[in-house]
């Protein structure tokens, strides 16, 4: 069972009222991964995101993908408790854009992307506050990579 109040601290939900954390909660899913899983591989397409309930993950880049002569990753950030992951294919019909793989034993909270979108339809206030959410933690993602590809040249 999800502590409301730990779900209603996120990020990406502490705008919302109590009464839209119940929404929330009753379309997640708590999943668990072991240390060194893979929960999301690169291209793959994805039909949901994750948020950290416990544990770390790793965010890495197959450089395989520029040249097949290259077998190394680029690793590109480790996630932890609060943050959300998978969430590029979420938002679109668009393919994984990097792998994720389990430090620790983890817990996560699993969100369908069609159940989440049916219920925006059903409350579009809980719908814009989540997307402005959203873009806030992508925005933020966005300047991380941009500072980090510039320190690289």
């Amino acid at each position: 069972m999800l502590d409301k109040k730990e779900v209603a601290q996120f990020e990406i939900f502490e705008d919302l009222s109590s009464e839209e954390i119940d929404s929330i909660i009753d379309i997640c899913q708590e999943v668990s991964f072991k240390s060194n899983e893979v929960i999301l591989e690169e291209s793959n397409f994805g039909s949901c995101f994750y948020i950290l309930l416990k544990g770390r993950v790793n965010v890495e880049l197959k450089l395989s993908q520029f040249h097949h002569s290259i077998k190394n990753s680029k690793h590109l950030s480790v996630l932890r408790k609060g943050d959300v992951f998978g969430e590029i294919s979420f938002l679109g019909e668009k393919r994984r854009s990097a792998r994720v793989i389990a430090i620790d034993n983890i817990d996560t909270i699993k969100i369908d992307k069609q159940a989440l979108y049916n219920l925006f339809e059903k409350n579009n206030h809980i719908g814009y506050l989540v997307m402005k959410k959203l873009a806030t933690i992508l925005s933020k993602r966005l300047v991380d990579v941009n500072f980090m590809w510039r320190n690289n040249i």
